[in-house]
């Protein structure tokens, strides 16, 4: 399944992940964290805020879409 995510604190651009499919998609936001990998989290971090020390939420702030 491909998830899209974007804005967030930062106004960051769109990126898409592939995370495992589930049935819960109107949950997706509150699931992504427990489908997505290590290296993905990251990429995310980095993608949204990269900043350290940065207090502002990174990717969990941004906006869920399953496309």
């Amino acid at each position: 399944m491909r998830v899209k995510l974007s804005g967030g604190y930062h106004n960051s651009d769109e990126i898409v992940v592939n995370v495992p499919e589930t049935r819960d998609i109107h949950n997706i936001k509150f699931l992504l964290p427990d489908l997505l990998t290590e290296y993905q989290e990251k990429r995310l971090s980095k993608h949204f805020c990269g900043i350290k020390g940065c207090t502002c939420g990174s990717w969990t702030r941004a906006s869920v879409e399953v496309i």
